[in-house]
């Protein structure tokens, strides 16, 4: 047995026994028709661990041994190859005592490449000791390439740079830090600008300023850990900081090639990219935190970060607000995935994040964009400086964020004593407004286009909004859902960064019909620099008629004499799904049949959990969805189906969206109502989902989804299927699995990296067919899972339970076929679960048999029913007979009774009734459509009254118009 089989063996054993995830839940694979992804890729073999107190590590490199950790995590890093671990930012590298404390606490773990990263930093983050464990981002670069035969683009025009240089070239003393792919840092047009280190001797083989960086002169390679900051590779992606390094501070006025927008200030190398880069590391930035710390304490006065990608970073963050609190000014490209996303570093707290634009101002069509913005510059068709000696265009986020840093350097050299977050006020409250030609992108794109001129010759206010916090408690039920009906309050606190400013008003812009503003306008009078206040709280109600799920933003409107400028709140209305957080898993629940996340198509995988174990761990389910087959055109399902990968059959009956209730056997329960009405052949159902979690030992590592499928099609449903899907990605999607266990009903996906999920059917007591989908072959393009695919599978006309070699898979399981009368209904139940293992998975599928409680029990012994009569308040409440079908009522026996429910109006006039039927023991839920047969109710308070035997109850429902 080789070294990285022993390794990956014995660390499989102890991982898997301490219940990890594998290390990634998305891999190589982006939903048709999106953009190809700006993926979280990280670095195989390297964790950074932040400890809460400092760790013993005063060298390079000390033993794992000696890390303050349990002896039985200490043994999985030796098991996973993990020898020594050396701090993230060297102590001789900090020299601020409060910020050298807090990142000496952060240390990097080197390991077999071969042991899944996010298990390990999974389990580590298990331990009491440790604030964060998280892996290396491999972050990509923010360009697109272009033809390097295109005119000449006069953007330097655009952002009056011409201009800005008969007020100030830049000052030497002023260093633009890129940090990069590296830098041809003796091209001609750059070397008379590279930033020299004042306390090195060139070539002398010694670290002569003490600051843990040997010959350090220009900067450093921190991927190959050398003084050479040169890319040496012939790839666009190598010549990236080349190229970005020119459009900030090449030489100007020296007769060659081009100038920098800051040419008169010092450009500070610093590498961060493989010359030869491989898998995962291709084309991508491996230590840019590092880099960051480096040119902070090297007397960076802004730093540029031309790349990025969508998973946020702890680490990452913490070196933004030390940079902020040296006074370093750090600028982002917002990235070209022409989407809302947040795009990171860009998208953190004190980073000025560059969108770019076109000649026209407009938008580019790659950029990205959204609230998170602070400003634009141009990025389409900039001529910069290229490895040996040449010049190229290339377009790109990357080329608008060097253009945004050389401003800020300009800024810096006026006005030297000014602190970071002033400068970054200053560019964004003097940009040029560009909104009136992005008219689909309102307050989207920041403040507006980079204006230098204006930058060095105006004094705006630097007006912030901090710390926006909405809240439901004293206007709402206190729950932190916002919801139709409550009342808001926006609290919020103001403040000064730049010149004295008298007359601000601060008013909430109305942007929808669906927010009514109570109060939402205040008058501040006057703020002079440094100053915070705190203002009033405005209030605000939403509507009624405002739709479940309903996303918007409240504008801040900010006015100071002439000058404008504005803050984005973000608000959510109750919600398509809940996050069910359950002992050691959680998971996303939707409204319309859908599990993991809201939007599979287009979120990239953001607006959820997925399904995490252990709980707070990365998800490994990329998309799960129920399914209702009964004919190869009629299949209802959320799951893919085209291209686009944007297939909602499923559709949330109104007031019927997913809402947390009580349960008499479970910790936490959730349900909604919702039809298949927008599917392309409806089959006519109305589904009744609930989902059950409970938080303690032995049932916290499952979740049962239950479904009771009722035909309201009028007709008799012959032949229908009903399944769930579930696309699991363990570890690397292509080393996926699938067994399956018919005595237990029991479905599983598993990798040797570790981790097994399985969905274990529960009810009814039938058996159930497990259906092993290969992706490549069946679900992506150009087979699309279609609806024909889809029905083979669910009906066993295609039999593949088990994977015969590892590959991309997902999974199903059926129930069926079930012959369904007009207003008849079948209820089925799975349980989704996690283990570590086959064995730990079969025990909890038993487990999910014996905590699961359908609402109809037979044969079960007393011990597992109800000890009381319960009758809950139906849902939902307030009703509206014309948007909902019906209303839904719970209720619990502890003995077999006849049950009859009677409506009455707020005059005790008996209304409408249904007709008595026996129930058995256990707990029950229907719906009653107490406006059926031509019934008119007028809008106002009813009653319906439950009678079971001796037990009586009576609850209220409010009807609406």
């Amino acid at each position: 047995m080789n070294r990285t089989s022993r390794y990956v063996n014995i660390a499989t054993a102890l991982i898997t026994a301490l219940f990890l995830l594998p290390w990634s839940f998305r891999s190589g694979r982006a939903a048709a028709g999106i953009l190809p992804a700006h993926t979280d890729t990280i670095l195989p073999g390297h964790l950074i661990v932040k400890f809460k107190q400092r760790p013993p590590i005063l060298g390079k490199s000390t033993p794992i041994t000696a890390l303050p950790l349990s002896d039985k995590l200490r043994r999985m890093l030796q098991a996973a190859g993990a020898i020594s671990a050396r701090p993230a930012f060297p102590a001789t590298m900090i020299r601020d005592a409060l910020w050298r404390e807090r990142l000496s606490r952060i240390i990097e773990i080197e390991f077999d490449p071969a042991v899944p990263v996010r298990s390990l930093a999974a389990a580590l983050q298990k331990d009491d000791r440790i604030e964060y464990a998280e892996p290396i981002y491999v972050r990509r670069l923010a360009f697109v390439p272009n033809d390097p035969g295109i005119t000449l683009q006069n953007y330097l025009n655009i952002i009056q740079a011409p201009q800005a240089w008969d007020i100030t070239h830049g000052d030497s003393t002023v260093v633009i830090a890129i940090v990069d792919t590296g830098v041809d840092w003796q091209h001609p047009d750059l070397a008379p600008n590279l930033w020299r280190n004042p306390g090195e001797i060139p070539g002398n083989g010694l670290d002569d300023d003490g600051n843990g960086y040997i010959d350090d002169v220009h900067g450093w390679d921190f991927a190959n850990n050398d003084n050479d900051p040169k890319n040496y590779a012939s790839t666009a992606a190598a010549a990236h900081g080349t190229h970005v390094a020119g459009l900030a501070a090449a030489a100007g006025n020296n007769g060659l090639g081009v100038a920098g927008l800051a040419f008169g200030c010092r450009l500070m190398i610093l590498k961060a990219a493989l010359d030869t880069p491989s898998a995962p590391a291709a084309d991508g930035i491996i230590y840019g935190f590092r880099a960051i710390a480096y040119a902070i304490e090297n007397g960076a006065d802004v730093i540029n970060l031309s790349w990025g990608g969508p998973g946020s970073s702890q680490v990452e963050q913490d070196i933004i607000r030390y940079a902020v609190s040296r006074g370093v000014v750090v600028v982002a490209a917002a990235g070209n995935s022409q989407s809302e996303q947040p795009f990171y570093p860009a998208a953190y707290e004190h980073v000025l994040a560059v969108a770019a634009t076109n000649l026209n101002d407009e938008r580019a069509n790659f950029s990205n964009f959204g609230h998170w913005l602070d400003l634009t510059a141009p990025g389409i068709g900039l001529y910069s400086t290229w490895p040996g000696k040449d010049y190229r265009f290339m377009s790109g986020t990357s080329m608008a964020a060097p253009l945004v840093a050389a401003a800020a350097a300009l800024v810096k050299s006026q006005h030297p004593d000014w602190s970071a977050v002033a400068i970054a006020q200053q560019l964004r409250q003097t940009a040029d407004p560009i909104s009136d030609k992005n008219p689909d992108h309102y307050y989207k794109l920041g403040r507006g286009r980079l204006n230098v001129v204006r930058a060095l010759t105006e004094t705006p206010p630097g007006i912030r909004i901090l710390s926006p916090e909405l809240s439901d408690q004293s206007g709402g039920d206190g729950d932190g859902i916002f919801e139709p009906g409550e009342i808001l309050e926006l609290r919020w606190r103001v403040t000064n960064d730049l010149a004295p400013v008298s007359g601000v008003r601060i008013r909430i812009m109305p942007m929808d019909s669906y927010i009514d503003i109570l109060t939402g306008d205040a008058s501040l009078g006057a703020l002079a620099p440094g100053d915070t206040l705190a203002g009033p709280a405005f209030r605000l109600r939403i509507k009624e008629t405002t739709p479940a799920s309903y996303q918007t933003h409240l504008i801040l409107q900010i006015e100071a004499g002439p000058h404008r400028d504005f803050f984005g709140v973000p608000l959510i209305v109750k919600p398509y799904y809940r996050n069910i957080v359950a002992g050691r898993v959680a998971t996303t629940v939707t409204s319309f049949g859908a599990i993991g996340f809201l939007d599979y198509a287009g979120s990239g995988g953001t607006v959820g959990l997925g399904f995490q174990y252990p709980r707070g761990s990365p998800s490994v389910l990329f998309h799960g969805s129920l399914i209702l087959a009964v004919a190869p055109d009629s299949v209802s399902d959320v799951a893919y189906g085209n291209d686009a990968h944007d297939r909602y059959d499923y559709q949330y009956t109104t007031d019927g969206e997913i809402q947390i209730r009580e349960s008499d056997w479970a910790d936490i329960a959730a349900e909604a109502v919702f039809t298949d009405a927008a599917a392309d052949h409806p089959l006519g159902v109305l589904v009744f989902e609930s989902v059950y979690g409970w938080l303690t030992e032995p049932n916290d590592r499952f979740v049962i989804l239950e479904y009771t499928v009722e035909n309201i099609s009028g007709q008799d449903l012959r032949g229908l299927y009903i399944g769930q899907y579930l696309d699991w990605d363990i570890g690397e999607a292509v080393s996926n699995q699938v067994d399956f266990i018919e005595s237990e009903a029991l479905g599983f996906m598993f990798a040797e990296s570790g981790g097994y999920y399985g969905l274990a059917g529960l009810l009814p007591d039938m058996p159930v067919r497990h259906s092993a989908i290969n992706n490549p072959q069946y679900v992506w393009p150009p087979a699309n899972f279609t609806d024909a695919i889809k029905f083979r599978f669910a009906s066993g006309q295609l039999a593949i339970q088990r994977s015969e070699h590892a590959d991309d898979w997902s999974h199903m399981l059926t129930y069926g076929p079930f012959d369904l009368a007009p207003g008849a209904s079948v209820r089925v139940a799975f349980a989704v679960m996690a283990g570590a293992n086959v064995t730990e998975l079969r025990q909890n599928a038993r487990l999910a048999r014996m905590a699961y409680r359908p609402p109809v029990i037979s044969g079960a012994s007393r011990s597992t029913l109800p000890r009381q009569f319960a009758f809950w308040p139906p849902a939902p409440n307030p009703l509206s007979l014309q948007k909902c079908a019906a209303v839904v009522l719970r209720f619990a026996l502890p003995r077999p009774q006849e049950v009859s429910l009677q409506l009455y109006n707020i005059l005790g006039q008996h209304i409408a009734a249904l007709p008595p039927r026996r129930f058995n023991a256990g707990s029950h839920r229907l719906a009653w459509r107490i406006a059926a047969a031509g019934l008119r109710l007028e809008p106002g308070v009813y009653f319906i009254h439950l009678e079971a035997g001796p037990f009586s109850r009576t609850q209220k429902v409010l009807i609406l118009p």
